[in-house]
């Protein structure tokens, strides 16, 4: 190539974007090479010109030869670099050589519309065509290694994270993302400036909203969420309009550590002028009071990296449940063990890859909430700005609801044990020292302990818990959680099923989140599974025999409870380490009952004395039976503005009284 290189200033105007009337054409026998757009480039100034006093430029096909490679031919006079859209106008030249035009061809008159005539010139010299309308991308890449170039190159690109300039020869591959848009971006450096002076953009200028590299932001669901941008295009939906394309990096934890992940952000077609913080997306830049939400968003992930591992945790707030194509949202507010590594365990899903971070420190974390078994993870250290980008998400199960869902970051709270509970106990003192007893030895226990002879089976602690309805069974469960600072995991006979392989299945189910949660297993209402066997009931038989061979093989805490202490198999006596028993309620256990709930209220919201309790506590009703009319004569009491007291308890008691007496109960 000719002429002076200095002298060289591509410019690119309004005009050249607009349809115009010159044709051009390729000699038969070679094949274009693509982009997006026909592109002029390598025009000269008049300081390029050779002593000829001619511009001139290369322009190369794919499949040329070595001397056509070489031919210098002559280039657009006044040295402009221009983009312009061809059209084939299926005629020929005399040469044989196909015609191609900037203007759209019509379907009658093609031959008289670009008919040239045999001397005028051939503008299709003029410019190297790069892309040759409805045929397939052939370019493999550009390659660059003249140090000057690529010094060039460095200053263009700067900011965009899809290419490396500092590699010893920088690639820039189909489609040319890069290059293309700080092509646009200097066409449109009006709007711009516009944009930053501001902060308002329309659709079709709201690329210049965006660059790569910067951090932008979305709002879903109340939950903001930060990433750094790739790229930024206008695509065309299937079946749909224009829309704008965010592909962002945003921080993740799957379970084992830290590391970027893939987002696409999406932002819809719209009229007129907008503000850029009423978009889906907005770059970070663009918001007001951008210091103070930097400094929400690192406090968010310091939260975030302080979950990550396995936590059980309190959870107040909104989450989405997906059941087949429907997604509902609904309100949780219960206790949660945050485990990313088991939402993906335990559903079967693939562990999402996670592009590594850029080099931190390492450390290993535990949370002393599980207990002894609570296994080791690596985790690093996230800088400020990791922690802008960490997801406003955490991956967890929920306790009661048995399900697993996406919690907020925002929603969720440390859990304040209650370590009274197992002391306020109603049972008797020889009972309440043993639990006590065991309790402690089962937080100390490590590995390697009394175990039985074959291994695997006798470890662990089964306790059975039989007795009427609402004497303290499932409290008792709930104050040894409690005590051993663990969660508890409680399902009931139905969730287990009736036939013995959906049990057996159920049960390691359960087996298997409590061993990896080191939690309480509170099996509740057990009797089907207690039942004594009979040479009359095979599948019945079949069922106990399952439950019974499972028992052996638990390693944690176990515990049963049943209400027909006269039905059990005699083989459980073996596989059980504790049974306690609970009798009905006596009045004076009924009255430290009645205490031990009217205590957990607010002083300023009862007025209730011991005579009070002394007249309550003659009521012939149990522990879940208090809990329930001391619930409703709140809400009554509420209603009236009141504290409560004995008068809004007895209207209580007495219309349960009623309805006991037409169900035939107690009451």
């Amino acid at each position: 190539m000719q002429g002076n290189n200095d002298s060289f200033t591509p410019r690119i105007e309004d005009s050249v974007l607009q349809e115009g009337s010159y044709p051009f054409q390729v000699p038969a026998g070679k094949e274009l090479i693509q982009s997006e757009q026909a592109f002029a480039p390598f025009g000269h100034g008049s300081g390029g010109s050779d002593s000829s006093g001619s511009s001139e430029r290369k322009c190369l096909s794919r499949h040329s030869s070595p001397k056509q490679r070489d031919e210098v031919v002559n280039g657009n006079e006044d040295g402009k670099a221009e983009i312009r859209h061809l059209y084939d106008t299926k005629e020929k030249s005399v040469a044989g050589e196909t015609i191609y035009s900037t203007k759209v061809p019509i379907a009658r008159g093609v031959q008289q519309r670009f008919d040239r005539g045999l001397g005028e010139r051939d503008e299709a010299r003029d410019v190297a065509i790069l892309h040759y309308h409805n045929a397939s991308l052939q370019t493999d890449c550009i390659v660059v290694q003249n140090p000057e170039l690529k010094r060039r190159l460095a200053e263009i690109l700067s900011g965009c994270v899809n290419i490396d300039v500092t590699a010893p020869a920088v690639e820039l591959r189909p489609p040319f993302t890069g290059l293309v848009q700080r092509v646009e971006l200097y066409g449109s450096l009006r709007a711009f400036q516009e944009f930053r002076k501001t902060g308002y953009a329309t659709f079709p200028n709201i690329l210049v909203a965006f660059v790569p590299g910067e951090i932008v932001m979305r709002s879903e669901d109340g939950e903001i969420s930060a990433g750094i941008l790739k790229d930024a295009s206008i695509e065309k939906e299937f079946m749909g309009g224009l829309v704008c394309i965010l592909r962002v990096q945003v921080l993740d934890w799957n379970g084992k550590n830290f590391g970027y992940r893939e987002k696409t952000w999406k932002i819809e077609n719209f009229r007129g002028f907008r503000k850029a913080t009423d978009l889906d997306a907005f770059p970070l830049t663009a918001h007001p009071e951008q210091e103070k939400l930097k400094q929400r968003l690192v406090d968010r992930g310091r939260a975030f990296e302080a979950l990550c591992g396995q936590h059980i945790r309190n959870h107040h707030g909104l989450v989405h449940l997906e059941s087949g194509w429907e997604r509902k949202t609904i309100f949780i507010s219960e206790r949660i063990i945050v485990d990313a590594n088991a939402f993906y365990r335990f559903q079967h899903y693939s562990v999402p890859d996670l592009t590594e971070l850029e080099s931190v420190e390492v450390e290993q974390e535990t949370d002393s909430s599980r207990g002894s078994n609570t296994r080791s993870q690596q985790k690093t250290t996230l800088t400020e700005k990791q922690c802008m980008l960490a997801v406003p998400r955490v991956k967890g199960f929920a306790l009661n609801m048995k399900k697993w869902f996406e919690f907020a970051v925002s929603d969720i709270t440390p859990i304040t044990w209650n370590k009274k509970l197992l002391g306020n106990l109603v049972i008797p003192d020889e009972e309440k020292q043993l639990l006590l007893a065991l309790v402690a030895h089962t937080a100390k226990e490590e590995d390697g302990g009394f175990d039985d002879f074959i291994e695997g089976k006798g470890k662990g602690l089964i306790l059975l818990l039989a007795g009427p309805p609402g004497v303290g069974k499932t409290l008792t469960a709930e104050s040894i959680a409690e005590e051993l600072k663990r969660p508890l995991y409680r399902v009931g006979a139905g969730d287990l099923g009736l036939s013995a392989d959906a049990v057996e299945s159920s049960l390691q189910e359960a087996f298997r989140r409590c061993s990896h949660w080191n939690a309480v297993l509170l099996i509740d209402e057990a009797d089907v599974f207690l039942e004594k066997r009979s040479s009359d009931r095979l599948a019945q038989n079949e069922l106990v025999s399952v439950f019974l061979t499972s028992l052996e093989y638990y390693q944690g805490v176990l515990i049963l409870t049943t209400n027909r202490t006269e039905e059990i198999d005699p083989a459980f006596e073996s596989r059980i380490d504790i049974i306690l028993t609970y009798d009905h309620l006596s009045q004076d256990a009924r009255k430290q009952v009645w205490s031990n709930f009217i205590s957990r209220l607010p002083p300023e919201s009862v007025d209730l004395d011991d005579a009070d309790l002394d007249n309550l506590s003659g009521w012939n009703i149990n522990g879940r039976q208090i809990k329930s009319a001391i619930k409703t004569a709140r809400i009554m009491a509420a209603n009236e503005g009141a504290p409560l007291g004995v008068r809004h308890l007895d209207v209580v008691l007495n219309i349960r009284r009623r309805g006991s007496k037409v169900l035939g109960t107690q009451g």
